[in-house]
């Protein structure tokens, strides 16, 4: 038991991680996005 909830306990937090750097990473192209618009 103990170790299947390690390895449950391990994916979140993988997926918590991979979720906050798509955030990032999706927030930083809307935002350079925005600024290419800008200068047009």
């Amino acid at each position: 038991m103990g170790a299947s909830h390690f390895c449950k306990s391990t994916n979140l937090g993988f997926f918590r991680g991979n979720f906050l750097l798509k955030l990032g990473v999706t927030f930083g192209f809307i935002t350079q996005s925005k600024e290419l618009l800008g200068s047009v």
